[in-house]
């Protein structure tokens, strides 16, 4: 074994580590916790662990120690809670898988681009350089707690339809196929992406290929519809409850006015031809025609 997949190997190992003890950490508060509502139990539970993975990442200088931790938090919370209640109804086993799938897949995707302990996301290596001495603050709360806060919010359908022993009913399958439909569509995306940079003269050239050729950001679309038809299993059953609606509409937010913004400031430092790249294009909408529409004046 190579020294390069001997750091990875160790990386790997290291933070799979890390995460069993914030999990173990997680299930103490949860138990400490027993007279708390079990919705807010679990978001303090959620959140204590999240310290706890920023505290590592502290110590191992890097804020990527966390990455994983979006595409793990609701799987792993949903397979603890259906474990604890034995809730192993059809409708449940075939949400968890469908999320199992969802998570196994982007934390494959962050597995593959994670080379050893020193990696960090270029995203973070930028807010170090403008914050300074204040960046501790800002990896807390901006880069891990609000995340962790986010997903548990929009993992809310998911953890009700297990604390309420729901039922499989076929209008269920509308969410169900947004869900698969979306994680392929991130499939693609990430898939045309590896394969354009491999083929790549210089990180200058700009990715059209696929569904990269009409529009910017399919990937985050993919993520949006994710996190939609999860909140879709368990609206069109009880539509009624508004905390079900919160997370979806924080992850549309959180892409388009965070994510997606600070990608394309970064892109324009380096890619000669974004701006007509993001002239010709939408930011989250897949159509054959879009460079005639933003021709026109529509907006992104």
């Amino acid at each position: 074994m190579n020294i390069v997949k001997k750091n990875k190997l160790i990386g790997v190992l290291l933070l799979i580590i890390i995460y069993i003890v914030a999990t173990v950490i997680g299930i103490i508060f949860y138990r400490v916790f027993n007279k708390v509502d079990t919705i807010w139990r679990i978001l303090i539970c959620d959140l204590i662990a999240t310290v706890f993975v920023w505290f590592a990442g502290l110590i191992l200088h890097t804020s990527s120690t966390y990455d994983p931790y979006w595409s793990l938090q609701t799987i792993v919370i949903g397979i603890l809670l259906t474990a604890s209640r034995n809730n192993w109804n059809p409708g449940n086993i075939i949400f968890s898988l469908i999320i199992f799938i969802y998570s196994a897949r982007l934390t494959a995707n962050f597995i593959s681009t994670f080379s050893n302990l020193n990696y960090e996301d270029w995203r973070y290596r930028n807010l170090k350089q403008r914050f300074g001495k204040w960046y501790i603050f800002i990896d807390l709360f901006g880069i891990c707690l609000m995340p962790t806060a986010i997903v548990f919010f929009a993992s809310v359908p998911y953890f009700e339809y297990i604390l309420q022993n729901m039922q499989y009913e076929n209008i269920q399958l509308i969410g169900f196929v947004i869900i698969a439909c979306s994680i392929i569509v991130e499939s693609i995306s990430d898939y045309q992406m590896h394969s354009f940079i491999k083929k790549r003269n210089t990180n200058a050239e700009i990715c059209r290929n696929g569904l990269w050729k009409n529009t910017r950001h399919p990937n985050y679309l993919g993520e949006i519809g994710v996190w939609f038809g999860i909140m879709l299993v368990y609206a069109v059953m009880n539509r009624h409850s508004y905390v079900i609606y919160i997370g979806i509409i924080f992850i549309y937010l959180l892409f388009r006015f965070i994510s997606i913004p600070m990608a394309e400031k970064h892109y324009m430092e380096y890619k000669k031809d974004f701006k007509q790249y993001r002239h010709e294009t939408f930011a989250l909408i897949i159509l054959p025609f879009g460079k005639s529409l933003k021709r026109n004046g529509h907006v992104d």
